[in-house]
């Protein structure tokens, strides 16, 4: 048997869930299951039993149908509208549980009498949804509830409109949660064979009566139990706009509903005492033997009843202590909340405030920007942005620290109340109630991390807002050019060079953030006598005359993060005795060969730019390996480039650590002013045996680096491959060779005359290939350029390492990338190092090698 469970909440205004001082709480519940033309249902007249029992001890007052008509249906509900409307109800709700169908957009609930034999016949026969929602809300009151506890089968659906499944519903306010306890178009359970309720009554039976739980935390906990109960088989379905809050049980309210509890039962005890003592004064006066009997045997069961009510009294009592003193540790917790909120907003506040500050300053760096062509004026904003941005992480990393320290804190406390004011039931495992407890404490830890969450989206929006002015300003910057005027540089021309008749001419940078100096000639190219007195005289006269002047264009551009590159890209010399005053005549033009610092290096630090001396490009060919400058360490190269910046001095001493191989080495470098090129360290040794780069075994050295490799590393032994065949039977490649240094060149031969599919047998896994497809990851450094190697590499990998007892080689044949026809290639025996001819369509071990 199966039925749905759907729960939709109407919201109108915030509730608090306290008993209702206009009206009260009213609810209508309704079960049907003896239906006499469809299937009929065990457990809905349990459910709506059950649950009305559950709203009234809640303080609701209750109407309950059972396996009621559609007249009796449609006449509770417009009674039950009526008598909450005229009560000015606070609250509101609706309980069914029985069969429901879709049709057409609409959802049905059937009476028991309901005798349908086409979909469409639902409409004049069934309840309408609708009906009930309008109803409800025609009570006026300030929240309704409406809950559907039925079966998502259409029996009936044979036409165009009947579907499978409730539909999606909405509650015909703005403020509104729809519940479905499975999603729309599913079919839910309604309990086992034995069980008395289907799994949603069970499970807001379970939790309905949990003190200070928010409505959406009640759907929460009962979608979590129908999921367990059912394997997750039945999976809940949330639709919601509710903005209120909602509690059926508060703290107070259970305080309060214990004191009169208790307050009951001690008035009832009083009676039964009084009850007894007469019983007994009866006892004392009767006579007759058989009167007497009855009178003790009634005054003992008055007995049984009255130690019975002595203890209900005394749970009542503990039960009143528990809630007074739950709300007391609820009261101090919610105070140290709050304390804890409007600290954490005050530190928000103060870093919105700080990146207020910053965005000023900065807006303040761009209003100059946009006054001045100065480039380093520009860099220097970025410069502050780059700080700014990492001060506000900083701040905001702090606040996200404290703020978790405090919430870690805040929670042991609240999990350790939790357990002394939510202790373990009588009738809980050790198991069900560490669960609870791990429920709870994962509640407290979601609204910790949405706290943290909160700052974090601050720090975002507050960064986001200068990493696009940053954007910005480096487009900006990366496509300007910049000028040094005549005022702003210095022209000094030397002895002319009569031999290759030319003026040698320096123009030199009076900005000493700028130190730009450039070499040019002014050459006269004629032999002419009077044109080389003419030429001649315009620049001798012009130094005379101190009428030479000099310009210097530059741009500037980030070279590397946080490192950025200024170029003079033009250098011009004019004489102010020719042209006129606004366009001086030109004496030299020098676009690029030049001698000078021409390039210049900044590094962004601190918040601030600083010129550096030069700058090293370092890349590792050997693997990842640790770069130090005196000691001190720069950081870790490996394919890529790490980039040194040199302050003061031209030569340094470096140490380089290989990290796979535990090797170094100390080398003292000679730095150029300016841009250096790359520097690949390469004064690393390995011997024979030794771990290589790569994981594997050194097997060759050659002495010396020529083509970029000196020595050959064969593979780790886990990456050795089984029975491949060398490919291409009777296809000659032609061009392989024998000696050492030429297994890369074989093997980028075989695959190139191969390709991906091995002629004899179409495979793409022959020798050559499957060697240039390995890819080994060591220590971060991706290695791909592995080969097959040659006949006398291979006798290497014999001599070097099987006879050494390394590399986890193993006594059967191995094939070299060294072909001997069309029929056959070379291979070596690990048995006793004989190297002979084997047929290419034959099966044999495949170790590859790299040269590094």
């Amino acid at each position: 048997m199966k039925r749905c469970v759907l729960l939709v909440v109407l919201g109108v205004v915030l509730m608090m869930g306290l008993y209702a001082s206009n009206g009260g709480w009213y609810a209508l519940v309704v079960g049907n299951g003896a239906y006499e033309k469809t299937t009929k249902l065990a457990n809905p007249v349990n459910d709506a039993g059950d649950v009305a029992d559950m709203l009234s001890d809640l303080g609701f007052k209750v109407r309950l149908e059972t396996n009621t008509t559609l007249s009796r249906m449609e006449g509770a509900v417009r009674e039950f509208s009526k008598e909450a409307r005229e009560a000015k109800a606070s609250t509101t709700l609706f309980f069914y549980a029985g069969h429901g169908v879709q049709y057409e957009g609409i959802n049905y609930l059937l009476p028991v009498d309901a005798d349908i034999q086409r979909d469409y016949e639902l409409r004049s026969k069934a309840l309408s949804m609708d009906m009930v929602t309008s109803a409800l809300e025609d009570t006026k009151s300030g929240f309704n509830l409406v809950m559907l506890d039925a079966c998502r089968d259409n029996p009936f659906a044979s036409g165009r409109g009947g579907s499978r499944g409730l539909g999606v519903m909405g509650g015909g306010t703005a403020e509104s949660m729809v519940v479905f306890a499975t999603a729309p178009g599913s079919v839910a359970q309604d309990g086992d064979g034995d069980g008395r309720n289907s799994p949603f009554t069970a499970a807001l039976k379970q939790h309905l009566a949990t003190p200070d739980l928010e409505v959406r935390q009640l759907v929460a906990a009962v979608s979590r139990s129908v999921q367990d109960m059912t394997r997750g088989m039945q999976i809940p379905w949330v639709n919601t706009s509710f903005t209120g809050q909602f509690f059926f049980l508060t703290a107070q309210q259970q305080l309060a509903k214990a004191e009169s509890d208790a307050k009951q039962l001690q008035g009832e005890l009083a009676a039964l005492e009084a009850e007894i003592a007469k019983r007994q004064s009866a006892i004392l006066a009767e006579t007759d033997t058989y009167a007497r009997q009855q009178l003790q045997l009634e005054q003992q069961r008055a007995k049984a009843l009255e130690n019975s009510k002595k203890l209900e009294v005394q749970r009542m009592e503990q039960l009143r202590e528990q809630a007074a003193y739950q709300l007391a540790v609820q009261e101090k917790e919610l105070a140290e909340k709050r304390a804890l909120e409007a600290t954490v907003a005050g530190q928000q506040e103060e870093l919105a405030r700080q990146a207020q500050m910053r965005r000023a300053e900065l807006a303040e760096l761009d209003r100059k920007k946009s006054l001045s062509s100065d480039a380093l004026q520009r860099l220097d904003m970025i410069a502050k942005m780059e700080k700014a941005i990492e001060d506000i992480k900083e701040s905001f990393a702090l606040s996200v620290t404290g703020t978790k320290k405090e919430l870690e804190r805040l929670g042991l406390q609240q999990v350790s109340s939790y357990r002394t004011t939510s202790p373990q039931d009588p009738w809980e495992t050790n198991e069900e109630f560490e669960a609870r407890v791990t429920e709870y404490q994962a509640g407290l830890v979601a609204d910790g991390e949405a706290k943290i969450r909160e700052i974090e989206h601050q720090r975002d929006a507050e960064v986001g807002k200068i990493q696009v002015q940053l954007g910005q300003a480096k487009r900006e910057l990366q496509g300007m050019q910049f000028t040094l005027g005549p005022t702003m540089t210095k022209v000094t021309v030397d002895k002319f060079d009569a031999a290759n008749k030319r003026f040698p001419i320096k123009v030199s940078s009076l900005d000493d953030l700028l130190p730009f100096e450039a070499s040019l000639f002014f050459k006269i190219d004629s032999t002419d006598r009077n044109v080389l007195q003419r030429e001649y005289s315009r620049v001798d006269d012009a130094q005379k005359a101190n009428a030479l002047v000099g310009t210097i264009v530059y741009s500037v551009e980030e070279f590397s993060p946080g490192i950025w590159k200024a170029d003079a890209t033009n250098v011009i010399v004019n004489t102010l005795l020719e042209g006129t005053p606004s366009s001086a005549g030109m004496i030299a033009n020098e676009l690029s060969d030049g001698i000078g610092s021409r390039n210049l290096s900044y590094v962004i630090e601190g918040g601030g730019i600083t010129q550096v001396y030069g700058i090293l490009p370092i890349r590792s060919e050997l693997g990842a390996m640790n770069v130090y400058v005196d000691g001190k360490l720069l950081g870790t190269a490996d394919s890529t480039t790490t980039v040194l910046a040199v302050a003061k001095t031209a030569r340094i001493s470096m140490q380089f650590e290989l990290i796979s191989s535990n090797k170094s080495s100390a080398e003292s470098i000679e730095i150029n002013a300016g841009f250096n090129t790359e520097y690949v360290p390469r004064s690393f040794v390995f011997k024979i045996g030794d771990t290589g780069p790569a994981g594997g075994y050194i097997f060759y050295n050659k002495g010396y680096y020529s083509d970029g490799w000196r020595y050959l590393e064969a593979a780790p032994a886990e990456y050795e491959f089984e029975e491949k065949v060398w490919g291409g039977y009777r296809t000659e490649v032609g061009g392989t060779a024998t000696t050492i240094g030429s297994g890369k060149s074989n093997t980028e031969k075989i695959v190139a005359k191969f390709g991906n599919a091995e002629p004899m047998s179409n495979k793409t896994d022959y020798a050559a290939k499957v060697c240039a497809d390995l890819v080994v990851t060591k220590n971060g450094v991706v290695y791909d350029d592995w080969f097959l190697p040659s006949k006398d590499e291979l006798n290497l990998i014999y001599l070097n390492l099987k006879d050494q007892g390394l590399g986890g080689v193993y006594g059967v044949y191995y094939w070299s990338s060294s072909e001997g026809s069309a029929d056959y290639a070379w291979n070596q025996h690990w048995y006793n190092g004989g190297q002979d001819g084997n047929g290419r369509y034959d099966g044999n071990r495949v170790r590859p090698v790299r040269a590094f």
